[in-house]
């Protein structure tokens, strides 16, 4: 049983939004996540959180929590 929302799309936070660059290195990413967390995401509405490195993608993206 999952502790996300299934059935809505996952919010997007870009590195470029958070950051202003592309996180390359373990510090930047931890840094573009921070960012997330304290100017983007809520802390009741965390259910889980993954980061997103394909093609032109880079960021992070949050599933909403599925309460009860």
């Amino acid at each position: 049983m999952s502790n996300v929302k299934d059935d809505v799309d996952p919010a997007w936070v870009a590195d470029l939004d958070s950051i202003g660059k592309v996180a390359k290195t373990k510090a930047e990413r931890r840094q573009a996540l921070d960012a997330c967390l304290e100017q983007f995401w809520s802390d009741e509405n965390i259910g889980r959180i993954e980061r997103v490195d394909e093609g032109e993608d880079h960021g992070w993206q949050m599933h909403l929590w599925k309460k009860a």
